[in-house]
């Protein structure tokens, strides 16, 4: 079963299982399910780059017209949000929907559609490449495994890790399999385009799919994450990502 709330996919569950995390008395931010944010973090999350200085502003709540303001320099701006959810399929043993997401920059700097969603810990990632492992790390360095141009993440949880991974390293789908369910997105990743989410301090393209390890500072998750090449003034994105949850 499906369960969207404003333009979140807030559950899906399926053989009496979730296949996401949520946070049923959160107040904040931290509510979980598949949402929608916006990016370059680092512009509108960050004045310093500690951890302790990330903050989520109000600017990613749900909301057709948004404005953004750059933490650093604190210039402003100005988007126009559009997010439609279609549910394909919901059935006891399998359940597909599709979200298409256009930003659109009216004025200030690059913008990008940040798609996240959170699981709970303790799956396998698998992620196929289309050209040579390229990624970064952000936080506590991990180890990765390859084999068979398939990049494999065991999302434990032991430590906070993130690592972004480059448009020319990967080709958009991805599997994690987690309490006998399995999630499968499919989206768009364009390796001749410019992405605009980077670390603090770097320089150069950006990110295309980012995982995130929480270790129970943020309530004990991981997110899969994928980005949009950036919108600019004049010049608009649109994400299409499918997402098939199967009872194994």
């Amino acid at each position: 079963m499906i369960t969207i709330a404003d333009d979140r996919v807030l559950q899906v569950r399926l053989a009496d299982q979730n296949a996401f995390w949520t946070n049923p008395s959160a107040t904040d931010w931290n509510l979980g399910g598949d949402r929608l944010w916006l990016g370059p973090e680092r512009d509108w999350f960050y004045s310093t780059g500690g951890l302790s200085d990330h903050v989520v502003p109000a600017s990613m709540s749900p909301g057709t017209d948004r404005v953004l303001t750059h933490r650093l320099t604190g210039d402003k701006t100005t988007v126009s949000i559009t997010r439609d959810i279609q549910v394909l399929e919901d059935t006891p043993t399998r359940a597909v929907y599709e979200t298409r997401t256009t930003v659109t920059v009216h004025s200030g700097r690059p913008v990008d559609a940040w798609s996240i969603v959170s699981v709970p810990l303790g799956g396998l990632l698998e992620l196929p490449l289309s050209g040579p492992l390229d990624y970064r790390d952000y936080l506590t360095p991990r180890h990765v495994e390859m084999s068979d141009k398939i990049l494999r993440l065991h999302l434990t949880g032991d430590v906070m890790t993130k690592i972004g991974i480059l448009p020319t390293s990967i080709g958009g789908p991805l599997t994690y399999t987690a309490n006998g369910l399995r999630i499968d997105r499919t989206f768009p990743v364009f390796p001749d385009a410019v992405y605009c989410d980077l670390p603090i301090g770097a320089t150069g393209q950006g990110d295309a799919v980012q995982v995130f390890e929480d270790d129970g500072h943020y309530g004990g998750y991981a997110e899969l994450e994928h980005h949009s090449p950036a919108a600019t003034v004049g010049h608009p994105v649109t994400d299409v990502c499918r997402t098939t949850v199967t009872a194994l």
